[in-house]
């Protein structure tokens, strides 16, 4: 409370224009900050950042810090849209997605530590553009939306036309992701998420899968899936999708069909997590899976039930 009283709200600027450490507290200083240096690393919860610093030894000449910017850590919620502000940290997040869904719940449950979630960012975790991070093929099934601030103006594109490449995204130069838009799901949807990686806790993926399906009278109307770990770029599979379309949650041998496709759809490959044989086989058996839920098979495909999978 004493730290909170010392608070004033003022930016914070440290150093010269070649080198400083910069604490903008609302967002037109930031953005007119980033705009000017486009250069700068942009700096929220260290989760990442931290380890260039430890682990690769780079010098950061110039560190701007979006931790005090007024309006990055709002959650605000409509009848149809969930928004996070780029700093809002994992830890807030947890409960609010999974209230959207419980698959939701147990993934950020999964994030890293109980530490590292309370430090991190979703917006950092999006704009990192890691192949292999949870988040964003979740909000790419989803539907999700990113919002950005370039000086004084603001864009949305959707989640998935975000990540161009490996190490790439649409972000302009001094270009900040500054929050996310989360569709709700409506009636008729169902969302599955699956996580395979070698430890339950704190560990990287070797793939993660999310798959929204709107069914209207037994019958697949809508599919949208998306991997992480299966391409340099967390991505969509739409042959996939296209051929699930139209298919009967009845007739498992058209799913079978309809999941070869994924073979178009990725080419994974191998490293330390996993063989590109192993991401293939484990990419088409989550789908599966979440197939087999939705349409209410017999077979228990969960240690816990689903309802419960969101508790610490």
């Amino acid at each position: 409370m004493r730290l909170e009283a010392l608070q004033e709200g003022s930016d914070l600027f440290i150093g010269h224009e070649a080198r400083f450490f910069a604490a903008p507290a609302s967002i037109e200083t930031m953005a007119n900050l980033a705009l000017r240096h486009p250069d700068a690393t942009l700096l929220a919860g260290g989760t990442d950042v931290g380890l260039w610093i430890t682990k690769r030894l780079q010098d950061l000449g110039k560190i701007i810090w979006l931790g005090r910017v007024r309006g990055l850590d709002r959650i605000e919620e409509t009848e149809t849209t969930l928004t996070f502000g780029a700093c809002v940290t994992h830890e807030r997040a947890l409960p609010v997605l999974a209230s959207l869904d419980p698959d939701l719940g147990l993934l950020m449950r999964r994030f890293g530590s109980k530490q590292v979630r309370a430090s991190g960012t979703v917006g950092g975790n999006i704009a990192n553009g890691s192949p292999i991070g949870d988040l964003a093929p979740a909000l790419i099934a989803l539907g999700a939306s990113v919002e950005m601030r370039k000086g004084g103006l603001t864009r949305t594109m959707p989640l998935e036309n975000f990540f161009l490449a490996y190490g790439r995204q649409a972000r302009e130069p001094g270009e900040v992701v500054t929050a996310l838009h989360i569709p709700k799901l409506k009636a008729g949807m169902a969302f599955r998420a699956f996580k395979i990686s070698k430890r339950f806790d704190e560990d990287i993926s070797a793939v993660m899968g999310a798959f929204r399906f709107r069914v209207e009278g037994g019958t697949i109307a809508e599919a949208r899936l998306a991997y992480g770990g299966m391409a340099g770029v967390p991505a969509r599979a739409k042959a996939t999708e296209q051929a699930l379309e139209g298919v009967s949650l009845a007739d498992t041998h058209a799913w079978a069909a309809a999941l070869s496709h994924l073979e178009a759809d990725f080419q994974p490959i191998s490293d330390m997590r996993a063989s590109a044989g192993y991401r293939a086989k484990v990419a088409r058996a989550i789908t599966g899976k979440a197939l087999l839920e939705i349409a209410g098979g017999a077979a228990e495909t969960r240690i816990h039930p689903r309802e419960v999978a969101h508790a610490g």
